[in-house]
């Protein structure tokens, strides 16, 4: 399958992305492909996303406080984001913690 297509059926045409997002077409849990950023917030990303088991566009909410935490951009993947999420250290990364649960 050729992921970008997926996303060219929803508008988007590619382009430079964001380092601090997930690259367009990381898979998360082996079933969700990540696409475009469709908003970012103070407390997290919105993606387009698209379930492939369920063949359907879904969202994609990533928890990503600015204020705490940071992604790693020394490892960069081909499509220019990066799955490593670092927290701040300190009370902001006991903040962090609490967050995702």
């Amino acid at each position: 399958m050729d992921q970008n297509r997926i996303w060219e059926k929803y508008g988007w045409r590619g382009g430079e992305q964001n380092p601090r997002c997930l690259a367009v077409n990381t898979v998360l849990a082996g079933k969700y492909l990540v696409g475009p950023v469709l908003g970012e917030g103070g407390f997290g990303i919105t993606y387009m996303g698209y379930d492939l088991n369920m063949k359907t566009r879904i969202a994609i909410k990533e928890y990503f406080p600015v204020e705490l935490v940071s992604r790693d951009t020394t490892r960069l993947s081909e499509g220019g984001g990066s799955d490593r999420v670092i927290s701040l250290s300190g009370e902001k990364s006991k903040t962090y913690r609490q967050g995702l649960q």
